[in-house]
This record gives structure tokens, sequence and C-alpha cells, in this order.
């Protein structure tokens, strides 16, 4: 029972450790990576989940003893609330530069978000916000024009990365004019 428990918890691991260290994958995806981890364990915890065939016939049972219903539940509980923990200490480094999140161009851009990165990039004196505001809300009109649901859907069927998401040179007179 332990070891199918334990397998069915790996396999979550396995598809973050595959995801984080993909060729093509920047900080952000890294962080959202890290934060679907997280979701999927609470939801786990919250649930109290235990694969059924883990239960045998309604009972929790290791190889060589009884483990009633309650313990199980408990000692679960208690795995998921640790791999939280873990995982929440070491996407702490990630979370600063979550505001960054919406340049991965997976989501239309939305000028509140922009806005926050620009806040966060002044703070840190790296962008003079009060002369530059209004070329930056320019500059997000554009890519609002270029950066569609149906732009989205394309490079995710298409496997488009990142970086060439932002690479690809679109026609000047259909979104910058």
């Amino acid at each position: 029972m332990w070891l199918l428990f334990l397998r069915d918890q790996a396999s979550i691991f396995n598809r973050t450790v595959k995801a984080v260290e993909s060729d093509n994958i920047n900080a952000m995806e890294v962080g959202h990576a890290l934060n679907s981890f997280v979701q999927s364990f609470e939801s786990r915890k919250k649930s109290i989940f235990v694969r059924y065939s883990a239960k045998g016939n309604g009972t929790y049972s290791a190889v060589d003893e009884r483990v009633s219903k309650e313990e199980m539940q408990d000692l679960s509980r208690q795995f998921y609330e640790s791999c939280i923990k873990y995982i929440e200490k070491w996407k702490e480094q990630f979370d600063h530069i979550m505001i960054f999140a919406w340049c991965a161009l997976d989501q239309p851009p939305k000028w509140k978000f922009i806005e926050t990165t620009a806040k966060y990039s002044a703070t840190n004196n790296h962008f003079d916000l009060e002369s530059s505001d209004t070329d930056l809300f320019d500059q997000f009109t554009y890519l609002e024009r270029y950066v569609t649901e149906e732009k989205i859907q394309s490079w995710e069927e298409n496997g488009t990365a990142t970086d060439q998401r932002w690479a690809h040179q679109p026609p000047l007179n259909e979104y910058f004019l």
C-alpha cells in the first residue's frame, strides 16, 4: 500500500521535474510549474486522496500490518503537508519574479500586470515610470493587438517557446501603425 501511495505521488514530482528541466523554459514557467505542483498537493491533501487500488477492499493494509483508515488519512495528510512546505521554501526564490509572468505570453496581456512590472522596475531604478508611462502604454496597445487568444492558441498548438513568441517580427502595418 505504501509503495502504491508513494508511486502515485512520485508521478507529480516526475511531471514537475520534466517540465522544469525542459530545454526552452524561463523562470516564470518554472514558477508556474512549482505553483501547479503545490496546487495539486493541496487538492490531494484537502480530499485526503488515496488511490482506490491502494485501499483494497475499503481497508488500508500494508504488507505485514493493518492500518486503519484514520491512520492512513493522517499519514497521507502529513506527507502532503511536508511536500508542500518543502516546495514552498524551494519556490520562494521565484516569487519575486512572478510579476514578470505576463512575459510568457501565454495569455493576452493586461495593462495592470505590465504596469506592476514597470512600477517594480522603477522602484529598483531600472525604469523611469513618470517620463515613460505614455510610451509604455502605447507599446502595450501594440502588444495587445498582436497577442490575441487566437495567436496564443496557435503558439500552443505549434509548441512555440516563449523566446520565439517574442522573436517573431509581425508586419509593422498590421500591429504597429
